[in-house]
């Protein structure tokens, strides 16, 4: 199938915005703190803004799931996050989406990540890390895909630098 790589016709990143806090507050009003729609909208524009136009919807869909699923998670549920971002996706490709049950592969824009091999630029399986004495990670895995943004949280001492 076709991928995205044709011209996107970009609705703009505040109608984005927009979208996806209309999206939120009608699909679940109140639910959601102000501020974490702010940023969660926000950061959806500039991801799909900044974003590989090769991938499909799916993919695009995937890493606004990603990134910004686990904000959402304590307010609303995983289907409504899929729901959200799928519409998302949508809009910022100028295909509509309301938010609420779009068909993110509409259109035969290609296969999805399941079909798709994957690019890594870190793939980690089983690691284990000790220091001093101390197992800081028990048997871990990490795979980091090629062109996602991702972050590291955790609080002052903590040995994110390590």
């Amino acid at each position: 199938g076709e991928r995205t790589r044709r011209a996107i016709p970009e609705m703009g990143a505040r109608d984005v915005i927009k979208h996806i806090k209309d999206a939120l507050a009608s699909a679940h009003p109140g639910a959601v703190d102000d501020e974490v729609t702010e940023y969660v909208a926000d950061m959806a524009s500039e991801l799909l803004a900044d974003g590989d136009t090769g991938r499909c919807r799916r993919e695009m869909a995937d890493e606004l799931v990603d990134a910004a699923g686990p904000m959402l998670a304590e307010f609303i549920g995983d289907d409504a996050i899929r729901s959200l971002f799928d519409g998302a996706v949508a809009h910022h490709l100028g295909g509509g989406g309301d938010g609420a049950g779009s068909n993110p592969d509409a259109g035969g824009d290609g296969p999805g990540p399941e079909s798709a091999a994957k690019r890594y630029c870190l793939d980690l399986e089983g690691i284990i890390l000790a220091f001093a004495g101390k197992v800081l990670l028990r048997p871990t895995s990490l795979k980091l895909e090629r062109g996602r943004r991702y972050g590291m949280v955790g609080q002052n001492g903590a040995g994110k630098t390590t």
